[in-house]
């Protein structure tokens, strides 16, 4: 059984939580964040919450969508997701995460 913190979701499988959420937002504006297409978005937009939370997790997951020969989808990240974002992240992966996202954004920052 599935259960997201925050909402009411309970046993939804990855399938019916994508349904659900497209039936909510269908009519409202969008947001900045769009609902992913594939698990290749899907990670994009969770890979620094899974980092914050489990480094080998990250590791796993990350490798098997940059694989892409898993045959897995988007509904088979979804469980996974909503296990491991419903604990905080320690103290010092979240440090360690931050120095991540640091590093990719500090690309851009001498830009500005």
């Amino acid at each position: 059984m599935l259960l997201c913190d925050g909402c009411r979701h309970v046993g939804f499988t990855g399938n019916d939580r994508k349904a659900s959420l497209a039936k909510k937002y269908k009519s409202i504006e969008h947001g900045r964040i769009p609902l992913p297409k594939n698990v290749q978005q899907l990670w994009a937009q969770h890979q620094y919450s899974v980092m914050a939370r489990d480094d080998a997790e990250y590791k796993y997951i990350g490798g098997w969508v940059a694989s892409r020969k898993t045959g897995k989808g988007i509904n088979d990240i979804y469980p996974e997701l909503v296990s491991l974002l419903r604990f905080p992240p320690a103290e010092g992966n979240l440090k360690n995460t931050i120095g991540h996202m640091w590093e990719y954004v500090s690309q851009y920052a001498s830009h500005l």
